[in-house]
Parts: C-alpha cells; structure tokens; sequence
C-alpha cells in the first residue's frame, strides 16, 4: 500500500517577512504627490527628500527604494538616480522589487530620452 505525504504549507510570521521595493518618481513639482502615492510620510523639513534640493537640480527622475525587515522595524527610505534604464541595476541586484511609476506616463520617458 502507498501512502500519500501531504503537506501543509508553514505561515511565515508577519514579523519575520522582509519587503524591499522600489519606484521610478520625477523629482518636478509632483515629487511630493508622488511621495505620498507610495506611502513615504517624513515630510518634516529638517530631513527627509523634501529638503534634498539637489535631486531635482542634478536629476529628473530618481529611484525610491523602500526596505522594512519587520513589523517592528523602522522603514528605510533610500533614493537611486535614473541612468535611463526603466530598472535600477543596483536594486535587482540586491533582491528589490519594481512596483512601477508614479505620476509618469509611458511616453515621457522616451521624449525625454531623446529630448523630443
């Protein structure tokens, strides 16, 4: 007689699940909105990407990177230029995942990358 193993699947804890994402946001005047979209909160001015002027000097668009190691973790906020690849090398190769643009069309990237 054969005997059939089943198997139940294991509950990952909540607190032991680790996100990492990342998103593609311009860095004009829908920065802040698109902050907002993703869930990113520390709008204080003495830190946060508000009161980095620099990124919208130097760079249209920038990466989002976002990283929790648990619930009762604090969130890591980081941010990545873009080199004109949809993807940011540096977050696929750390095991990010992209969760798309915010608050730019398919098309803007194309004109922009030829300055049409």
């Amino acid at each position: 007689m054969k005997y059939i193993k089943t198997f139940e699947r294991r509950k990952v804890p909540v607190n032991l699940i680790k996100v990492k994402k990342y998103w593609l946001l311009p860095t004009d005047d829908r920065f802040e909105d698109s902050l907002r979209q993703i869930g990113y909160t520390d709008f204080s001015e003495e830190n946060g990407f508000l009161n980095m002027k620099f990124i919208s000097e130097e760079h249209d668009y920038v990466f989002i990177v976002f990283e929790k190691e648990n619930e009762e973790s604090p969130e890591d906020w980081g941010w990545n230029p873009y080199r004109g690849n949809q993807l940011d090398d540096w977050s696929e190769k750390h095991g990010y995942k992209f969760c798309g643009n915010v608050n730019i069309n398919d098309y803007e990237l194309d004109a922009n990358k030829y300055n049409l």
